[in-house]
Formats: structure tokens, C-alpha cells, sequence
């Protein structure tokens, strides 16, 4: 299955998908120290450098699901949480756009357990709204990453 990636870093999570026998065939990051680390370890993946805001769909090749990660500062209790207010916490509508815009068959959006805080209940459940209008059976959990052997807490819808 051929998936696209978005937030896409260095690739870890682009990693885990390959290790899986899916086919990252398209990826975009910001960041642009990233694009080197990203390539070497991607040489197969069309890696786009910009911004997620300025991308068009119609960009995005045909593909059966969307991987990402939206930046967590804007929910993540080591900050601020300023959540929407933030114009990070926005990337997570943009990525709800795009899933809409392209329809891919499924999507993995993967962010901190502060998102389920009590101060952002409301957004959240804007979000899983949104994914649900767009025809999607949206599940969720909170997984201890440590379990995986990840040094780390994450959500996972």
C-alpha cells in the first residue's frame, strides 16, 4: 500500500510504515535540516520541502493512506498549551484538510496525551468531528509509547 507522509521529519515514523511493507512514496517537511537525514534514509520517497499550509492537493499523489505527526507544542503539557491559539496547534486542521481534499482509504495522525486534556476536550472532539464528516470511522487511543520500547508518551487516532 502506498502512503504519503506529512510532518514528516527525519522520517522515524515514515520508518516504522516501511518496516511494515507500505510504501512511503511522497513526504513533506518544513524543516529543512531534516531534508538530508530524510533522503538518505528515504532514497525511494519523493521528499518536498515547504510549507503544509501552501500545498495544493491536487499535489499530493493518489495514495492509500496519510501518515503524520502535526506538531505538538501547541497541546503538550513540557509547553504552553495554547492549543489553536497557537498557529502550530492550526497544522492539525490543515492536515484534516488535506486527508478530506485527497480521501485516502485510511490515515494515522500521531500526537502527545496532552491533546486529551480537559482545557482542549472540546477541540479534540472538533477534530474527530471533522474526520467524521469527511467519512471517516475515526478510533483512537492512548498508547504508552514506553511499551514499544519509545522513550516517550503518544495519542494515536
Amino acid at each position: 500500500m502506498n502512503v504519503v507522509s506529512l510532518f514528516a521529519g527525519c522520517g522515524g515514523l515514515d520508518l516504522g510504515f516501511e518496516q511494515a511493507g507500505f510504501n512511503v512514496i511522497w513526504a513533506n517537511e518544513l524543516e529543512r535540516h531534516c531534508r538530508s537525514t530524510y533522503i538518505r534514509n528515504h532514497p525511494k520517497t519523493e521528499f518536498v520541502l515547504g510549507d503544509i499550509c501552501k500545498i495544493d492537493p491536487n499535489s499530493i499523489p493518489d495514495c492509500d493512506g496519510f501518515i503524520g505527526g502535526p506538531p505538538c507544542q501547541s497541546w503538550s503539557v513540557g509547553g504552553k498549551q495554547k492549543g489553536l491559539d497557537d498557529k502550530r496547534g492550526m497544522l492539525f486542521i490543515n492536515y484534516i484538510e488535506l486527508i478530506k481534499a485527497k480521501q485516502p482509504k485510511f490515515f494515522v495522525i500521531e500526537n502527545v496525551k496532552g491533546m486529551l486534556d480537559d482545557k482542549f476536550k472540546d477541540v479534540f472532539k472538533d477534530f474527530v468531528d471533522r474526520l467524521d464528516n469527511a467519512g471517516y470511522d475515526v478510533q483512537w487511543t492512548l498508547l504508552d509509547a514506553v511499551n514499544f520500547r519509545i522513550p516517550q508518551n503518544r495519542i494515536l487516532f
